[in-house]
């Protein structure tokens, strides 16, 4: 990559704040979803977490890439379904299917848009 150059992320400098933005978010999905798992919360912001990191990944996908790969996305999915089924009864009736569709578009979203999977 050149130090210098037109698009928002042509700099080495550049690319590393983009990349610290998605650790922090990476880091904060991932430490609200173990407390809402221990806690047994019936809400998440898990899905939010994964949709910001997939917009910002159209912008920016080799920041995200870098920072949040297959082995991220997969784990963020397994701790969605374990919330989910360990608090499905807790969520209102009329949310609860949709949620689950939401969650499953995002996943699928992500992992198409950045990893052509």
């Amino acid at each position: 990559m050149s130090y210098w150059g037109p698009e928002a992320d042509d700099c080495d400098y550049a690319m590393t704040s983009i990349g610290a933005y998605v650790f922090l978010i990476k880091e904060r999905m991932f430490l609200d979803a173990k407390n809402v798992i221990e806690k047994q919360f019936p809400e998440q912001s898990i899905i939010a977490s994964v949709a910001i990191l997939r917009n910002i990944g159209r912008e920016f996908p080799e920041s995200v890439k870098i920072h949040f790969g297959k082995k991220e996305i997969k784990k963020a999915q397994e701790m969605f379904e374990e919330w989910y089924n360990l608090v499905d009864n807790k969520i209102p009736k009329k949310y609860k299917d949709e949620l689950l569709q939401v969650a499953k578009k995002e996943f699928t979203l992500f992992l198409k848009e950045l990893f052509n999977a």
